[in-house]
């Protein structure tokens, strides 16, 4: 599976997306191609506010982003302490959070490392360190595109 989405034109255009000419700010510094989210799961939160009076996909995206920050500090505890339990928790919810906002390729890594843990355990954390680490970086693209998305005008 690649590593990146395409860029797209969403077929309801926001404010809140961000254009293929405005990559997450970090993007082009660490060489990643930018990162975007997927326009229909985007489109299906849009459904539920039409108007954005009640500004819920700012809300659920702000939301998203405090909660991806708290996650990510408990993973990293939880992996040093090798509760893995807990990653495999943390793993199920970032599974659909992350699914929920657009960030399908991230949200499928997690659902393999939960997966991983359900079915190993403990035993067989050997191979879910090293996809961590790369889910770091992902983390980071994510976030840009989330914070992006709320700083566009």
């Amino acid at each position: 599976m690649p590593d990146t989405q395409a860029t797209f034109i969403p077929p309801n255009p926001s404010p809140l997306m961000p254009s293929s000419a405005n990559p997450p700010d970090n993007a082009e510094e660490s060489g990643a191609p930018a990162l975007t989210l997927d326009a229909g799961a985007l489109d299906k939160l849009r459904a539920l506010d039409p108007d954005g009076r009640h500004q819920v996909l700012v809300r659920v995206l702000q939301t998203y982003a405090a909660s991806l920050d708290r996650m990510r500090v408990t993973l990293e505890v939880a992996r040093a302490q090798g509760d893995w339990r807990t990653v495999e928790r943390l793993a199920h919810t970032l599974k659909s959070s992350s699914a929920s906002i657009g960030a399908l390729d991230f949200a499928q890594r997690w659902g393999d490392i939960e997966a991983r843990l359900r079915d190993r355990g403990a035993a067989g954390v050997d191979d879910i360190v090293p996809a961590m680490d790369r889910l770091r970086t992902d983390g980071d693209r994510v976030q840009a595109a989330v914070q992006a998305m709320l700083r566009s005008p």
